[in-house]
Protein backbone atom coordinates (compact mmCIF):
# COMPACT_ATOMS: atom_id res chain seq x y z
CA UNK A 1 0.00 0.00 0.00
CA UNK A 2 1.61 3.59 -0.88
CA UNK A 3 2.02 6.79 0.89
CA UNK A 4 -0.68 8.69 0.35
CA UNK A 5 -0.44 12.83 1.83
CA UNK A 6 -3.68 14.15 2.75
CA UNK A 7 -4.95 17.79 3.16
CA UNK A 8 -6.55 18.47 7.25
CA UNK A 9 -9.91 18.23 5.36
CA UNK A 10 -8.89 15.08 4.16
CA UNK A 11 -7.66 13.60 6.97
CA UNK A 12 -10.64 14.94 9.41
CA UNK A 13 -13.42 13.20 6.40
CA UNK A 14 -10.84 9.64 6.78
CA UNK A 15 -11.49 9.68 10.20
CA UNK A 16 -15.49 9.62 10.23
CA UNK A 17 -15.37 7.38 7.03
CA UNK A 18 -13.27 4.53 9.28
CA UNK A 19 -14.82 5.32 12.35
CA UNK A 20 -18.38 4.41 11.21
CA UNK A 21 -20.00 0.79 11.36
CA UNK A 22 -20.47 -1.95 10.41
CA UNK A 23 -16.63 -2.44 10.33
CA UNK A 24 -14.86 0.64 11.62
CA UNK A 25 -11.27 0.74 12.04
CA UNK A 26 -8.77 2.31 14.48
CA UNK A 27 -6.01 5.09 14.07
CA UNK A 28 -2.55 4.41 16.12
CA UNK A 29 -0.78 7.71 15.61
CA UNK A 30 3.29 7.45 15.57
CA UNK A 31 5.18 10.60 16.97
CA UNK A 32 8.90 10.25 16.02
CA UNK A 33 11.82 12.57 16.34
CA UNK A 34 10.37 16.39 15.29
CA UNK A 35 7.48 16.39 16.32
CA UNK A 36 7.64 18.87 19.23
CA UNK A 37 10.00 21.29 16.92
CA UNK A 38 7.09 23.36 16.61
CA UNK A 39 6.76 23.60 20.32
CA UNK A 40 9.69 25.34 20.98
CA UNK A 41 12.10 22.06 21.18
CA UNK A 42 15.28 20.80 19.82
CA UNK A 43 15.52 18.14 17.42
CA UNK A 44 18.21 15.07 18.19
CA UNK A 45 19.91 16.92 14.83
CA UNK A 46 20.11 20.20 16.93
CA UNK A 47 21.30 18.40 19.59
CA UNK A 48 24.07 16.11 17.93
CA UNK A 49 25.09 19.68 16.59
CA UNK A 50 25.02 21.34 19.75
CA UNK A 51 27.12 18.07 21.70
CA UNK A 52 29.59 17.57 18.93
CA UNK A 53 30.73 21.33 18.99
CA UNK A 54 31.09 21.25 23.41
CA UNK A 55 33.13 18.22 22.73
CA UNK A 56 35.10 19.50 20.09
CA UNK A 57 35.70 22.34 22.56
CA UNK A 58 36.13 20.05 26.27
CA UNK A 59 39.19 18.29 23.97
CA UNK A 60 39.29 18.27 20.07
CA UNK A 61 42.25 15.67 19.88
CA UNK A 62 39.89 13.23 22.19
CA UNK A 63 36.88 13.73 20.60
CA UNK A 64 38.21 13.48 17.10
CA UNK A 65 39.51 9.95 18.17
CA UNK A 66 36.30 8.87 19.59
CA UNK A 67 34.06 9.99 16.64
CA UNK A 68 36.76 7.93 14.11
CA UNK A 69 36.73 4.95 16.10
CA UNK A 70 32.73 4.96 15.72
CA UNK A 71 33.42 5.88 12.07
CA UNK A 72 31.20 9.23 12.90
CA UNK A 73 31.51 11.87 10.36
CA UNK A 74 29.27 15.10 9.14
CA UNK A 75 27.25 12.78 6.80
CA UNK A 76 26.29 9.91 9.76
CA UNK A 77 26.51 11.63 13.09
CA UNK A 78 22.58 11.70 13.52
CA UNK A 79 22.47 7.86 13.44
CA UNK A 80 24.38 8.66 17.00
CA UNK A 81 22.63 10.27 19.16
CA UNK A 82 22.17 8.16 22.10
CA UNK A 83 26.40 7.78 21.71
CA UNK A 84 26.83 11.80 21.52
CA UNK A 85 24.20 11.84 24.61
CA UNK A 86 26.27 9.27 26.33
CA UNK A 87 29.59 11.00 25.92
CA UNK A 88 28.61 14.04 26.60
CA UNK A 89 26.97 13.26 29.76
CA UNK A 90 29.07 10.50 31.07
CA UNK A 91 30.95 12.04 33.89
CA UNK A 92 27.44 13.34 35.58
CA UNK A 93 24.16 11.63 34.44
CA UNK A 94 21.95 13.35 36.26
CA UNK A 95 23.03 16.29 34.52
CA UNK A 96 21.72 14.93 31.19
CA UNK A 97 18.42 14.28 32.54
CA UNK A 98 18.34 18.10 34.02
CA UNK A 99 19.52 19.26 30.61
CA UNK A 100 16.48 17.57 28.91
CA UNK A 101 14.04 18.84 31.39
CA UNK A 102 15.07 22.58 31.09
CA UNK A 103 14.57 22.23 27.02
CA UNK A 104 11.29 20.77 27.57
CA UNK A 105 10.49 23.10 30.73
CA UNK A 106 8.60 26.36 29.02
CA UNK A 107 7.72 23.91 25.66
CA UNK A 108 3.34 24.73 24.82
CA UNK A 109 1.72 22.12 22.89
CA UNK A 110 1.58 23.50 19.15
CA UNK A 111 -1.68 23.87 17.32
CA UNK A 112 -0.90 19.85 16.21
CA UNK A 113 -0.56 18.50 19.60
CA UNK A 114 -4.03 20.47 20.04
CA UNK A 115 -5.50 18.77 17.29
CA UNK A 116 -4.29 15.44 18.36
CA UNK A 117 -5.85 15.80 22.01
CA UNK A 118 -9.07 16.55 20.34
CA UNK A 119 -8.93 13.75 18.60
CA UNK A 120 -7.93 11.04 20.89
CA UNK A 121 -10.60 12.30 23.61
CA UNK A 122 -13.45 12.71 21.74
CA UNK A 123 -12.79 9.89 19.32
CA UNK A 124 -12.02 5.67 19.56
CA UNK A 125 -8.92 6.92 17.96
CA UNK A 126 -7.01 7.09 21.01
CA UNK A 127 -3.31 5.40 20.80
CA UNK A 128 -0.39 7.26 20.94
CA UNK A 129 3.42 5.71 19.94
CA UNK A 130 6.44 7.98 20.38
CA UNK A 131 9.88 7.78 21.21
CA UNK A 132 9.95 11.07 22.39
CA UNK A 133 10.74 12.30 25.68
CA UNK A 134 8.89 15.28 26.41
CA UNK A 135 5.10 15.74 27.76
CA UNK A 136 3.10 17.10 25.46
CA UNK A 137 0.57 14.95 24.03
CA UNK A 138 -0.52 14.48 27.99
CA UNK A 139 -0.16 18.44 28.08
CA UNK A 140 -2.53 18.98 25.10
CA UNK A 141 -5.29 16.23 26.32
CA UNK A 142 -4.84 17.68 29.86
CA UNK A 143 -5.62 21.29 29.17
Amino acid sequence: MGYEELSIGGFINEIKEVSSEPHPRKFCFVLGAGASKSSGIKSGQELVNIWDKELLERNKEQHLKWKKERGINDENKYGFYSPFYERRFKRQPADGYNYLEKLMEHAKPSIGYVMLSHILTKTKHNVVITTNFDHLTEDAVNY
